[in-house]
């Protein structure tokens, strides 16, 4: 199939056979936190400069995704310091560890000890 795009539409063999599959960015309830990423196909305002031009016959498969990490490695850190390590640790967490990484904990702790995951449900 690849061999009658390519004789079809005139691209390049990289072009017909793109950047490698998405199926490696999958993931599943014990792959680590970090994994956890948005990832931006070619063509849309957040990868690069959000237009390709395909006037020449080229193809949007030679263009690599944009992957960009819905956590940060502070949040990353804040959310180990817990126990919470996998997205199943974070899809069954407790709701007084997500109130934790929210900022919300007993009265007497120090503001300055508080944790700052704010958006922490979206994540959940």
């Amino acid at each position: 199939p690849d061999y009658c795009y390519k004789s079809i539409y005139g691209l390049t063999r990289r072009n017909v056979r793109g950047p490698p599959t998405p199926q490696q960015y999958y993931v599943d309830a014990d792959s680590p936190l970090h994994r956890l990423e948005k990832i931006y196909l070619p063509g849309t305002m957040y990868s690069s400069k959000g237009f390709i031009d395909l006037s020449e016959g080229d193809s949007i498969h030679g263009f690599a995704p944009t992957r960009k990490p819905i956590v940060t490695a502070h949040e990353l850190e804040l959310m180990a310091s817990l126990g919470v390590h996998t997205i199943r640790d974070l899809a069954t967490a407790d709701r007084d560890t997500i109130l934790k990484l929210r900022g919300v904990d007993y009265e007497d702790t120090p503001e300055d000890e508080l944790m700052d995951f704010y958006d922490v449900c979206d994540v959940h």
